[in-house]
């Protein structure tokens, strides 16, 4: 077997010319008894995966295993300490001993700079985490839940962003953290002259596996500039978690969930987002932003939503099919999806910052698109943008818009081929029900909408250079569906390029909309509006 691989139908054996091993990837294969000494004789093996299995007793020594990169025994029966051999594989980045019984303390990490995923969870360890893992530079993940571990790891807070997931044994976990995630209940007290105190209180529903949230700091709310503050996923179904963090203020922090699928959109995971008086209830693939002012927590209005939905059917070659939504205000990938299964129907809906431009990619790997049955349709805020599918070469891109104009942020000039829009509110008490857009009537493309919910009972005006179109639609929509009718004299105007296109107020159902620009077609069937 010269230079080859050994692929069995549950594993895989690699070795290289001199028939010396390389990889030995043995995951779930009914092994039992113990691990033989001998195994430190494979000097050239880079990984190891014996995950899965059966295999008991005590860790035999790796000592001689300097190439090791991957080591992943999880799901086994190990028992005893964690042999002392592995501080010793300095070429290790990721250590998988999860789910097995191993007891004593916890390795010490310092010559293994090149870590990068340490799994420890669900065994019987005890004493505290050692410093070391706070020296790590390479570090991404640390799980150590469900042990019996003490002490603190605060020493790793000031490198994040770090995955850290703790004890969730006990209603209240020895090991104190102020800055993990996971089902962590933080005992820490927040610096009261610097932090406000953020809860988290996730209720995990059906197939939830997928599920993750993210906590970003924007750094530079001008250039869309955000940096990781704090993530987590991966529970188990029905599980509650309860998570505080310590917020800087003054500061800016947006919250996302999302997970990899929404199967037949029977996920009911719920995440209630807590800073000071402001308290919002998030569901998959949705977000909300938070600026903090003051030590009380007191925060401006939250973002609206720019409501992206995808309805994806693959053929019978799923995994060359990929997708990624590009937002050209600050040129990154606002969300995205790369592995499917063939002939599987994947539902996603997600609510992208309204102060982005944005594209949605579909691409395919052989350059021939989604062969029949599968097919795809996109929608914006309950609008099909695009149903397609068939032959299409490496990608399709379909425009989905948003705040794709420029702002007139120095006096109120807009550039060639762009038009003033400035619209005016007075709002009602009920300012959440309100939302408002422009979008190009032929395609359904956004091309404005408001970036804040309203404020109550409020005069408020928006100005926007959005770019020129045959004919643009305004849609201001309740929620509720009854209009502006909480609060006496509401109303709205809608002026482009200085004329007056649109105006109202009261009651008006669930929308009002009205068209404007210089060619307006009627009886335009692509879609249809409920009209006040």
């Amino acid at each position: 077997m010269e230079g080859e691989e050994i692929v069995g139908e549950e594993g895989v054996i690699r070795c290289n010319a001199d028939n010396r091993v390389l990889e030995l990837a043995l995951f779930d294969n009914n092994l039992k008894g113990e691990l033989p000494p001998e195994i430190g004789l494979l000097t050239e093996m880079s990984l190891l995966d014996l995950g899965n299995n059966d295999i008991s007793r005590y860790l035999p020594s790796f000592a001689p295993l300097t190439k090791l990169v991957v080591l992943s025994l999880t799901n086994n029966d190990l028992e005893g300490p964690i042999s002392k051999s592995l501080e010793e594989l300095i070429s290790l980045q990721t250590l998988d001993l999860s789910n097995n019984e191993l007891s004593g303390n916890v390795l010490n990490v310092a010559n293994l700079t090149s870590l990068q995923t340490v799994r420890l969870d669900g065994n019987k360890l005890n004493g505290e985490v050692h410093t070391s893992f706070g020296d790590l530079p390479l570090l991404e993940t640390l799980n150590i839940q469900k042990n019996q571990l003490t002490g603190s790891i605060d020493f790793m807070c000031q490198d994040l962003p770090i995955n850290l997931e703790l004890d969730c044994e006990d209603e209240v976990p020895e090991v104190k953290c102020s800055c993990c995630v996971g089902c962590t209940i933080v005992s820490e007290v927040c610096d009261p002259e610097n932090e406000v105190t953020a809860y988290l209180n996730i209720t995990v529903g059906q197939d939830a596996f997928d599920f993750q949230w993210e906590l970003h700091s924007i750094i530079d709310p001008f250039n869309y500039t955000e940096v990781l503050f704090a993530a987590g996923g991966q529970y188990e179904d029905g599980e509650r978690v309860d998570i505080q963090l310590c917020l800087a203020f003054p500061g800016a922090y947006v919250l996302y969930t999302s997970a990899n699928i929404t199967l037949d959109g029977q996920n009911e995971t719920e995440v209630v987002f807590t800073v000071g008086d402001y308290s919002e209830t998030l569901v998959l693939f949705d977000m909300v932003e938070v600026d903090i002012e003051s030590d009380d927590g007191s925060t401006e209005r939250p973002v609206a939503c720019l409501k992206f939905e995808l309805n994806l059917t693959t053929d019978a070659f799923g995994d060359e099919t990929s997708w990624y939504i590009y937002n050209q205000g600050n040129s990154t990938a606002a969300l995205f999806q790369t592995v499917f299964d063939s002939n599987e129907t994947y539902l996603v809906s997600h609510c992208l910052d309204p102060r982005g431009c944005y594209d949605w990619v579909i691409k395919d790997q052989w350059n021939d698109g989604i062969g029949f049955p599968g097919g795809f349709s996109v929608s914006v805020n309950d609008r099909v943008i695009k149903e397609g599918g068939g032959a299409f070469s490496s990608d399709d891109i379909v425009p989905l818009g948003g705040r794709c104009g420029v702002d007139p942020t120095a006096g109120t000039s807009c550039p060639e081929n762009y038009g003033l829009l400035n619209v005016t509110i007075l709002s009602d008490v009920y300012n959440q029900e309100t939302s408002w857009e422009v979008f190009d009537t032929s395609t359904g493309q956004v091309i404005a909408l408001n970036e804040y919910e309203l404020v109550p009972d409020t005069l408020q005006t928006e100005l926007s250079c959005i770019p020129e179109r045959d004919c643009s639609t305004f849609a201001i929509y309740d929620s509720y569906g009854d209009g502006l009718t909480a609060s006496n004299d509401t109303f709205w105007v809608v002026e482009y390029r200085g004329s007056v296109v649109a105006e109202g107020g009261g009651d008006f159902g669930n929308s009002s909309l009205a068209s404007f620009g210089s060619i307006c077609l009627t009886g335009d069937s692509r879609f249809f509006y409920p009209s006040s």
